[in-house]
């Protein structure tokens, strides 16, 4: 009998439920026992969007045939996303819909993406269930709600385009659900209901969208209990909205475009979190004391005002964020009128303050100068831009250089995907290639007089120039180098001794950078990572002089080399993914490692007998070289004495290097010491379950006498075949 057989019929229930319904279904055919196995699922999923016609035809069947001998005593959620009529007519969704509340279920998920002569109806006995906690109904669904219902257990309701048999049907289903806590509304355009009332006491979450053009006449909310309010009308048509006040208000998103919204921002006052879109300005007199953080559209006519009016009227806003909502469209104008006096939170709380999509235009520029002159609490000041056409230095000194309340503010630009970070003591500069042809050429001020207090520096696809003054990097402890260009190898060189306590230094080599052999000579560092694909070119080096190392990560396809000058006996986690010809000295300067990732081209010159690995306790193995991984593993194990984690995978950045098959295993003469005494836990991904695989994995699982976990992951996604791949493991 093999091993998954002995497990209770409660554990392969609850392993079937992490299978979709229909794999879950297909273990059915592997044995007598697992035929009827399936029937005692608690959650049951049937999607026919990518079904072909007898496949619905098929589906429709089965489920006709299975729902009323299903076994679970509790059906703990159906979900149904239908896409055709012609097979699931209404009064078969009907009967769906009946026999699952009939079995008690708790969570019901309805989606039907089709055109019915006539809208599906629910049976009367889904509005008196009582074990019903989650309900979701979307699409050519009629909300036919009879006079008696009572849903006590209720608490997640999402009415997505649906229609309501009349006006009333909406309130009286609420007004029976004593314990809904969420509830998400999306008219139907088609609807003919104008007026909505929800009057909820119980409710902490609601979502309302009307949509463009929606001849809406009234709107009530009732929810004294609402915590996260979100609010869409796009219907610019004028109603009455009555909106009582929501105390326990955390978080709210406004974007409205009728004119009447006095009673709706009254009722808004107590949030913390408020994002916000208003076709007019509210009136006066109306205070936001809890509010913390402020995101406001910029795509109205009235921004400016509206801005003005919420800083004064928020005295405690820590936050302030103007960007644009999906699908808001921006008139590229902001008129910027300056209060009179200084609104208090720009005074006194107001720390972090960011701008998507600046453009820099006349209006916009007084408004940033502005926040950046009389916020004397600001931190961080991020203006970030869309537009192409904004000379990105211009607008760097405009800014950058504008006389600020706050003098620890740190304040980053952004062109395009390009960002500027100008705070002296971090700066990064981030350039899209892809957008340009041109070169982006620093400035030489960068690295020498502008370099004496920076902390942090990233730069990407940009080229650095030659100085004839000294470069000096003296508090620079990140540098982050990702495909750029330098005048000569020489210069990278003088770069790096000039950064005397560098701890973190990131560097992506590119085609054309004028480094043929990269030296890292870094008495300070303590983290390196290198990577060097082979469209840089073949053959390229690697010199370490780094004694404080601690993590080291070499991605090299080059065929290149790599010399260690001095041992880095203080290096305690390695990735090394290399096509190096000769690692044996890089390896052998390695032997502090607990944790060691590799992938090497080949291991047979590989030798590092009599290298021991006496700290390695984490090994991590990629399978790509089909032909040298096996052997590669084999001298690992015998080097490392306490190992206790293995992990074989295939690397999804390679896939397989070659097409052989591996080579025939040899049982090796004497089991390697951590297996017999360490090894806790073996994991084997992408397993294929070949004759060769499996017997190194019995090997492994026959040898290892503390292991505790072995877990494997095969290729394939076929359940039948993974499931009889794993019994051969256990035979």
């Amino acid at each position: 009998m093999d091993k998954i057989s002995r497990f209770p019929d409660e554990l392969l229930v609850k392993v079937l439920t992490f299978l979709p319904t229909k794999e879950a279904v297909s273990t059915s055919i592997l044995s007598k026992r697992w035929e009827h196995l399936w029937m005692w699922l608690p959650k049951l999923e049937y999607d026919d969007q990518h079904y072909s016609e007898s496949e619905r035809k098929r589906l429709r069947c089965f489920i006709v045939r299975s729902l009323p001998l299903h076994k679970a005593h509790v059906i703990e959620s159906l979900r149904l996303k239908l896409s055709n009529s012609h097979y699931f007519k209404p009064q078969v969704i009907k009967w769906i819909v009946a026999t699952a509340v009939s079995r008690n279920v708790r969570e019901l998920d309805i989606s039907y993406s089709s055109y019915p002569e006539k809208l599906n109806t629910l049976p009367s006995n889904l509005y008196t269930s009582k074990s019903l906690v989650v309900l979701k109904l979307s699409d050519w669904i009629l909300l036919a709600v009879p006079p008696m219902v009572c849903l006590p257990s209720l608490k997640t309701l999402q009415l997505q385009q649906v229609a309501y048999f009349n006006e009333e049907s909406l309130q009286r289903l609420l007004s029976n659900c004593p314990a809904l806590e969420e509830l998400k509304v999306d008219i139907w355009k088609d609807d003919n209901t104008r007026k909505f009332t929800i009057v909820v006491p119980s409710l902490q979450r609601l979502s309302l969208f009307i949509p463009f053009d929606y001849g809406i006449d009234g709107l009530v909310i009732k929810t004294p209990s609402l915590k996260y309010f979100k609010l869409r009308i796009h219907s610019s048509i004028s109603h009455y909205c009555l909106v009582e006040h929501m105390p326990n208000l955390i978080e709210a998103y406004i974007d409205v475009e009728f004119p009447n919204i006095r009673s709706l921002i009254e009722s808004i006052t107590s949030v913390k979190r408020l994002e916000i879109c208003l076709e007019v300005l509210y009136e006066e007199g109306i205070v936001f004391s809890q509010l913390e953080h402020l995101k406001l559209c910029r795509c109205k006519d009235c921004t400016s005002n509206l801005l003005v009016r919420l800083l004064k009227d928020s005295p405690n806003l820590r936050v302030l964020d103007l960007y644009e909502m999906i699908d808001h469209y921006y008139c590229g104008i902001i008129p910027w009128n300056p209060p009179s006096t200084v609104p208090a939170c720009m005074l006194s709380s107001l720390q972090i303050f960011n701008w998507s999509a600046y453009s820099g235009v006349p209006g916009e520029r007084d408004l940033a100068i502005y926040m950046l002159k009389n916020a004397s609490q600001l931190k961080t000041a991020t203006i970030l831009s869309d537009e192409c056409d904004i000379p990105e230095l211009e607008m760097l000194k405009e800014l950058a250089f504008a006389s600020r309340a706050s003098t620890t503010c740190e304040f980053i630009v952004n062109e395009s995907t390009a960002s500027f970070a100008s705070i002296v003591r971090e700066l990064v500069i981030e350039i899209d290639a892809s957008s340009t042809e041109t070169q982006f050429i620093l400035p030489r001020s960068l690295y020498t007089t502008g370099s004496r207090t920076l902390v942090t520096l990233k730069l990407q696809n940009a080229v650095l120039v030659d100085a004839s003054e000294a470069v000096s990097f003296p508090l620079l402890k990140t540098l982050s180098l990702i495909s750029m260009k330098y005048p000569r190898d020489a210069f990278i060189r003088r770069l790096l001794s000039s950064c005397p306590v560098l701890e973190d230094l990131f560097v992506v080599k590119c085609l054309g950078d004028n480094v043929a052999c990269l030296v890292v000579r870094v008495p300070s560092l303590k983290f390196l990572t290198v990577r060097t694909t082979a469209e840089v070119g073949y053959h390229q080096g690697l010199v370490l002089d780094v004694p404080s190392l601690e993590f080291l990560d070499i991605v090299d396809y080059t065929d290149g080399f790599c010399l260690v000058e001095n041992s880095m006996h203080k290096v305690v986690e390695a990735h090394l993914d290399v096509t190096y010809s000769h690692p044996q000295q890089l390896l052998a300067s390695l032997t502090s490692l607990v944790q060691l990732s590799l992938c090497l081209t080949t291991s047979m010159d590989a030798h590092f007998d009599g290298t021991i690995f006496r700290q390695l306790e984490q090994l991590k193995v990629c399978t790509c070289e089909t032909t040298e991984w096996l052997d590669l593993l084999m001298r690992l194990l015998k080097a490392a004495p306490n190992l206790r984690f293995i992990v074989l995978e295939l690397s999804k950045f390679h896939g397989i290097r070659t097409g052989d098959p591996i080579l025939g295993w040899n049982q090796p003469s004497r089991v390697p010491e951590c297996l017999l005494s360490t090894l806790e836990y073996f994991d084997w991904r992408q397993y294929g379950g070949t004759e060769e695989e499996k017997q190194v994995a019995r090997y492994i699982l026959g040898n290892s006498g503390r292991l505790g976990l072995a877990t494997f992951y095969p290729k394939s996604t076929n359940p039948v075949k993974n499931l009889q791949m794993l019994k051969g493991l256990s035979m």
